[in-house]
C-alpha cells in the first residue's frame, strides 16, 4: 500500500530522524533532484519516490562524514609527523 506526502511533510518527517538544520538547503533540494524528483512543497509524490530521496540523502551524509574522517585522519598524521 503506497501512502502520499507532500516533500514539505516528508522533510518534516525526515526531520525527526536527522537534524536538517545542519543541512543545506542545496543539499536537500539536490536530494530529491539526485533522485529524479523535482521538489515542490505541496506536491505530493508516493513513498516508494520519497525512499529514493531518502536513499540519496544517506548517501550524501555518509560521503559528508567520510570527509571529515579523511580530514581527521589527515590532520592526525601531519601531528604525529611534527612530533
Amino acid at each position: 500500500m503506497n501512502t502520499w506526502l507532500s516533500c514539505a511533510e516528508f522533510l518534516e518527517e525526515l526531520g525527526t530522524k536527522i537534524d536538517l538544520s545542519k543541512v543545506s538547503r542545496t543539499s536537500r533540494y539536490n536530494w530529491f533532484t539526485n533522485a529524479g524528483i523535482p521538489y515542490r512543497a505541496n506536491k505530493e509524490y508516493s513513498t516508494s519516490d520519497f525512499a529514493l530521496v531518502a536513499f540519496q540523502a544517506a548517501r550524501c551524509i555518509k560521503s559528508r562524514e567520510m570527509r571529515r574522517v579523511e580530514k581527521a585522519t589527515q590532520t592526525i598524521n601531519a601531528i604525529a609527523i611534527a612530533s
